[in-house]
Order: C-alpha cells, then sequence, then structure tokens
C-alpha cells in the first residue's frame, strides 16, 4: 500500500512539473481581448506582413476621445447604442482627458455592468484633449500572428502628443516610435493619422505634405504600396477629405467596395441647382 501512494505520488509530481514546464516554455501574450474584441468578424488577409488595414475589413476596435461638450455626448452615446446592437461587437475605447475624469464617471457609470454595454472600456490619459483620436495614431496589423500594433504619430505642441503611449500601455501592444525632428523643423498637421489613408492591404495613401521623416517612417513598417496624393489645395490637407472605400454589402470582399472622391465641383453644381429661397421651403 505504501508502494502505491508513493508510486502515485511520484506520478502526480511528475504529472506538475510537465505541466509546469510546459507553461514556462510558453511565450506569454497579453489576452487579445484586453482593448479588441477576439472575435474573428471576418477571414483575415491573406499573409502579407504588417499593414494598415483598410476599411474592407470590419473594426475589432474603437477609438474614440471623450468631451464634456453636449454634441459630443449624444454623438458617444449614439455610437454605443449602435455597437450594442452589433452581432459581433468591437471593443470601444473611450480615451479619457486627465481633467475631465469627473465628468466622464458622471456621464458615462450608467454603462457600468450592463451586459449589454460589455464592450467598452476606459483608457485614461495625460493629456487635456482627446478628441482627435484618429490623428494621434496610427494602427497597424500583423498579418502573421494577428496582433496589432500602436504607431505614434507626431502631434507637436498639441494636447494628445502623449495618447499612443497610455494607448499602448493599457492595452499591452507593441509602440512603433514617431520619427526624430531636427529643432525647429517639426512637422505640421500633413504627419496627422486623418494623412493616412488605406484603400486596400496593397495601397495606402498618404497627402504630399507628408514630411519624409514620417515617409520614411510608413516605408520601413508596412508592406503596402504608398502613393502621395495633392492635398495642397485643401484648407486641412489631409488624404481622409478626398477618398475612401464603401462596402458594397455586408462581408463584403476586398473587390467589391465603392472607392469615394470628393468632388468641390460637384458640390458647388448641387448648391448652385438650389432654389433661391431655400431652405426657408
Amino acid at each position: 500500500m505504501k508502494k502505491i501512494i508513493a508510486l502515485s505520488s511520484f506520478c502526480f509530481l511528475t504529472i506538475i512539473i510537465v505541466v509546469l514546464t510546459q507553461i514556462s516554455n510558453r511565450k506569454i501574450m497579453p489576452d487579445l481581448s484586453t482593448c479588441e474584441t477576439p472575435s474573428k468578424l471576418r477571414e483575415c488577409p491573406e499573409k502579407v506582413g504588417e499593414v494598415f488595414l483598410p476599411r474592407t475589413y470590419p473594426a475589432r476596435a474603437i477609438y474614440v476621445g471623450f468631451s464634456n461638450d453636449g454634441h459630443h455626448i449624444d454623438f458617444l452615446e449614439t455610437l454605443l447604442d449602435v455597437v450594442s446592437g452589433l452581432d459581433v461587437k468591437p471593443v470601444v475605447n473611450i480615451l479619457i482627458p486627465r481633467f475631465e475624469s469627473y465628468e466622464a464617471y458622471d456621464h458615462l457609470r450608467k454603462y457600468f455592468n450592463i451586459e449589454r454595454y460589455n464592450f467598452i472600456n476606459f483608457i485614461p490619459t495625460s493629456s487635456k484633449d482627446t478628441v482627435w483620436a484618429q490623428d494621434y495614431l496610427e494602427i497597424l496589423f500583423d498579418t502573421d500572428n494577428v496582433r496589432s500594433s500602436i504607431v505614434d504619430l507626431p502631434y507637436f505642441d498639441r494636447e494628445g502628443e502623449d495618447i499612443p503611449t497610455s494607448i499602448a500601455l493599457a492595452c499591452q501592444k507593441n509602440l512603433i516610435p514617431q520619427a526624430e525632428f531636427e529643432v525647429g523643423k517639426e512637422p505640421g498637421n500633413g504627419d496627422y493619422g486623418g494623412n493616412i489613408e488605406p484603400i486596400t492591404t496593397k495601397l495606402l495613401t498618404v497627402g504630399n505634405n507628408i514630411s519624409n521623416e514620417t515617409l520614411e517612417v510608413l516605408k520601413k513598417i508596412t508592406s503596402q504600396k504608398i502613393i502621395e496624393i495633392d492635398v495642397d489645395w485643401l484648407e486641412t490637407g489631409h488624404v481622409d477629405e478626398l477618398v475612401t472605400t464603401l462596402p458594397h454589402k455586408n462581408n463584403a470582399t476586398a473587390c467589391e467596395q465603392t472607392l469615394l472622391v470628393a468632388s468641390p465641383k460637384l458640390a458647388m453644381d448641387i448648391i448652385n441647382k438650389l432654389p433661391k429661397n431655400f431652405p426657408e421651403q
């Protein structure tokens, strides 16, 4: 009997050692659900390296700033209601300004512990302003390991410069640093995220006012072909003011998209055709 107990104990100890050894040999990675849904919304693109995903692929995460402004609160609540009605919900990461924590809590606590809204995640930041989330950073997607990195973009002398670091820390993501610039030669808004627009997994458009330094960073990290578009004639000067894509149907493939191109002339033609007493009619 003692031999049986001793043998059993040895076997149990062996199993524990084997299991612990197997665990220790694993590469520990953060859970994908930290800031994005792990659900597979659609087949991932072919393994083409690291790319900026176009709108052809449904969002696995949304990053949106918080502001106590009434119009923005209405927008944010509408966004949360829309996402709550989706079958597969991307995680909505709300970036909280450092001086609006109380206001954010006051407005958003009604969503706490409600299963319908369990996709909401809050990320406190050191910035006083978080509303221009699309300009602070870009998301680079690795098609080989299905993980994403935060690309830090220049936002010199403006609130929001440290937001990419806050997101990378909170979401346990790799942070790709921005380019280095000489003092006095810092870039303008041509280096913001709104001036970087992927069209397909093989094609990335940027405005021709992007700095050479940031353009070189993009060339090094993505396998996409980069095309520059003239945006000098625009007020803001971002390529996302000119081009984007829309799917023909749900779960549309990369080829089932419409390329939308802004036309100021068409807009003026529509305005000029309106009745003179519009909008009083």
